[in-house]
């Protein structure tokens, strides 16, 4: 049921101006940030996860080498963030069009997209070296001062009067330039004369990047997509107070994402180092018990997301607590599956990864068609919960057809390693 501000029954004549500007405000952040991030991973060209991948396997064996791929790594990175800005600002006011925006600010808002994609890109190029040598600690510490940062200068801007989209997407700009600074200086100094270094992108290291990195350049690119395109239908086919609404769920769903991010940031770089059947069981034990206990505490906090929206938020938004819901489904699954879906990089399943993102994207789209217009917000966030499921199921085949063929192999036989740099069978980052 809507209230007074709700978007289902209209407007009364009571003065709810300000719920409307601050419900329309937040429908063209969410509207430009889902764009800018859509960007900014087709900008990375699957670089991110394939030099955790490659850096991971190397450090061990070959430290020079995994300095090397950080070399290449950086340049097709920053390669990469310049051409994708450029056409962001060359097309601002077509791209302003397609995403409905405003005639007369939605191309201001798509240069400022633009100079965010640069800056989140930069602070993502270091923040992915970090990660592939496991220094999880100087994550967190960036991940901090990230949000602390945004957070002072969010109010800044609130005590100033000035919290509108534009000094948003400006605030949102400079904290990231400034986490990359932090995140560099955190890189010891070999590490850091890697990432300055020039480099030949069509050496061995850059050639394997290329070769890896372009089945998971489509995988992350549906993967964003599948992230907002519920966002982006809803903008379509709803009224943009409903999208505000909405877009609140997301946003704080995605927050609580935050577990399975970190999970994923964690098993990667170990996952990528397995070799063998007994290691990749193994590591499924371990880590759909992690999984297990980091989803209790989200199950249990559920009952508190109606007072937090209206405590914080407004009881405006109080039709945003069942959408929640239903996508704190979709956490919860990412969550528990996780550990599976990694196994698809040791077991050399780019083509793989990029296919099941497909079908969720593919998913989402017919399901959305078919439920959004019947069910409205209820009808995105469960067409998610669909695409989700779809994707996960054929990748989760995929590695019980690997597992059930390294068990029919003769006894004593490893599993080959998936590359050259990868470490012996199974040993290493196993207990």
């Amino acid at each position: 049921m809507g209230t007074a501000c709700g978007w289902r029954w209209g407007w009364s004549a009571a003065p709810c101006w300000r719920a409307v500007s601050v419900r329309r405000g937040l429908s063209l952040f969410s509207v430009v940030g889902a764009a800018m991030m859509i960007a900014v991973t087709v900008a990375d060209f699957g670089m991110n996860h394939s030099a955790v991948r490659f850096i991971a396997a190397d450090l061990a064996a070959a430290p020079a080498q995994a300095r090397q791929t950080v070399s290449v790594f950086a340049r097709l990175k920053l390669l990469g963030a310049l051409a994708t800005a450029g056409l962001m600002i060359a097309l601002a006011g077509p791209l302003a069009g397609l995403l409905n925006l405003p005639g007369d600010s939605g191309p201001l808002l798509m240069f400022m997209a633009g100079l965010g994609l640069l800056a989140t890109s930069l602070s993502g190029l270091l923040g992915t070296v970090l990660r592939a040598r496991s220094r999880f600690g100087a994550l967190v510490l960036t991940q901090v001062f990230t949000i602390a940062l945004t957070v002072l200068l969010v109010a800044a801007l609130y005590s100033a009067g000035r919290l509108e989209v534009v000094p948003a997407l400006a605030v949102g700009a400079a904290a990231a330039l400034a986490t990359a600074g932090v995140s560099y200086f955190l890189l010891p100094p070999a590490w850091r004369r890697a990432v300055r270094a020039s480099a030949r992108l069509n050496s061995a290291a850059g050639r394997r990047l290329l070769t890896f990195s372009r089945w998971l350049w489509v995988s992350a690119t549906l993967s964003i997509l599948l992230v907002q395109l519920d966002l982006l239908l809803l903008n379509r086919w709803m009224p943009p107070l409903a999208v505000g609404v909405y877009a609140l769920a997301l946003n704080l769903a995605l927050k609580a994402d935050v577990f399975n991010q970190s999970l994923h940031t964690v098993l990667l770089p170990s996952a990528s180092a397995l070799s063998g059947r007994s290691a990749y069981l193994a590591y499924l034990r371990r880590g759909l018990a992690r999984s297990l206990a980091m989803a209790l505490p989200l199950v249990l906090a559920l009952p508190l997301a109606r007072p937090f929206i209206v405590a914080v938020y407004g009881a405006a938004y109080a039709e945003s607590v069942g959408v929640f819901h239903v996508l704190m489904l979709v956490v919860l699954f990412d969550l528990l599956t996780t550990p599976v879906l990694l196994l698809a990089f040791p077991m050399d399943m780019p083509r793989l990864i990029a296919a099941a993102d497909a079908l969720r994207v593919l998913t989402l789209l017919s399901a959305g068609a078919a439920l959004i217009p019947a069910w409205g917000l209820y009808g995105a966030a469960i067409a998610k919960l669909a695409a989700k499921i779809a994707g996960t199921a054929l990748i989760a085949i995929a590695v019980a057809v690997h597992l059930h063929r390294d068990a029919d192999r003769a006894p004593g036989h490893a599993a080959p390693a998936p590359d050259e740099g990868t470490a012996a069978p199974g040993v290493r980052r196993t207990r």
